[in-house]
C-alpha cells in the first residue's frame, strides 16, 4: 500500500509513493497560487513599454467588472487608480473575502438562533433551550465577527490596501461598510484604528461611487450613518491629538527652562524664587514670634508661684 500507479489519456503513466513528509493542503495550495501568480506578473509585465495597447496590465482591468464606463466617461481624459497587484495585495484581499463570509455566516447563525429561541419561549415558557443557545465558531479566534474582520483588514499593509480593496464585489464592500459602523460605534476601536476605518470607507465608496449613487434607501442610510460617525470620530480625534500636542509644547518649555535655570532664568522663576524668599522670611518670624510668647508665659508662672509662696 506505499506504491501507487496511475494512468492518464496523455498516455502517461504516474507512479506515486507514500513518504513521512505531512502535508497540509493550505500550505500547498498557497504555494500553487504563488507560483501561478508569478507566472501571471511575468507574462503581463514583460516588457517596460508593454501597456494597454501591448497587452499588459493596466490599472483599469484591476477594477471590479460591475463597475461600468460610459463612453462620454471613457472619452474624458482623467487620471486612473495607481495600483500595483503583487502576491501580497491578493492574499490579503483573500483573507479579507474570507473573513467577510466567516462573520456574515455567524452573524446570520446568531439570528437565526435568536429567533428561534424568541419563538420558542413565546408558544412554550418550561421549555429546554440548551439546544438553542448561540455557540461560536472556532474559527474566529475567541473574537467578535466584527473584530474578526478587523483583525484581517489590519494585516493589509497601508501601500497594499488599495489594491485589496479592488478584489472585493459590491455585496462585499456593503457588508465591510456595515462592519465599519460596528468599528466606529465602538470607541476601543475606533480611537486606535480611526485612520485605518476612513481610509476603507472612502476607499470602498470610491470603487462603487456608480453603485451606491444608484442604490437602494438602505444603502444611502448606511453611507448617511457613515459619515455622521467619521465626522464624530474625526472630531474627537482631532480634540486629542490638539490637547496631546499642547501638552507636550509645554513639557518642552518646562525642560528647556529648567535646562537653561542657571544661564538665563526666567522672569517667572525670578519671581517664584522671591515669593519663596518671602515665605521662608515669614516662617521664621512666626517661629520666633511663637518662641518669645512661650518665653512670656513661662514668666508670668514663675511670678504666680513666687506670689503664692
Amino acid at each position: 500500500g506505499e506504491i501507487l500507479a496511475s494512468a492518464s489519456s496523455d498516455r502517461a503513466i504516474r507512479i506515486w509513493r507514500r513518504t513521512d513528509e505531512p502535508i497540509f493542503l493550505e500550505d500547498e495550495r498557497e504555494t500553487r497560487m504563488d507560483d501561478m501568480f508569478e507566472k501571471s506578473l511575468l507574462d503581463d509585465y514583460d516588457g517596460p513599454s508593454k501597456g494597454a495597447a501591448g497587452g499588459g496590465t493596466t490599472p483599469q482591468d484591476l477594477l471590479p467588472k460591475s463597475v461600468v464606463f460610459t463612453e462620454q466617461e471613457q472619452a474624458t481624459p482623467e487620471s486612473t487608480i495607481a495600483v500595483k497587484r503583487t502576491l501580497e495585495t491578493v492574499r490579503g484581499g483573500e483573507q479579507l473575502m474570507e473573513a467577510l463570509q466567516l462573520a456574515d455566516s455567524e452573524l446570520g447563525k446568531k439570528q437565526e438562533m435568536a429567533a428561534a429561541l424568541a419563538a420558542l419561549l413565546a408558544t412554550s415558557s418550561g421549555a429546554n433551550v440548551d439546544h438553542l443557545q448561540y455557540k461560536p465558531s472556532l474559527l474566529l479566534l475567541g473574537l467578535q465577527p466584527h473584530e474578526y474582520v478587523l483583525r484581517s483588514l489590519k494585516r493589509i499593509r497601508n501601500s497594499d490596501l488599495d489594491s485589496a480593496l479592488l478584489l472585493l464585489s459590491f455585496d462585499q464592500s456593503v457588508s465591510l461598510l456595515s462592519y465599519c459602523v460596528l468599528f466606529l460605534q465602538t470607541e476601543s476601536i475606533s480611537l486606535p484604528y480611526t485612520e485605518l476605518v476612513t481610509r476603507t470607507v472612502l476607499l470602498c465608496i470610491r470603487n462603487y461611487q456608480a453603485q451606491f449613487i444608484s442604490a437602494s434607501h438602505d444603502h444611502r442610510l448606511l453611507i448617511f450613518k457613515l459619515s455622521q460617525l467619521l465626522r464624530s470620530r474625526m472630531e474627537q480625534v482631532r480634540k486629542l491629538y490638539g490637547s496631546n500636542q499642547a501638552a507636550i509644547q509645554i513639557w518642552m518649555q518646562e525642560i528647556l527652562d529648567q535646562q537653561n535655570w542657571e544661564s538665563k532664568p526666567s522672569f517667572f522663576r525670578s519671581a517664584l524664587a522671591g515669593v519663596q524668599v518671602e515665605n521662608m522670611q515669614r516662617d521664621r518670624m512666626v517661629t520666633s514670634g511663637g518662641n518669645l510668647g512661650n518665653l512670656n508665659a513661662k514668666t508670668k508662672q514663675k511670678k504666680k508661684r513666687a506670689k503664692k509662696d
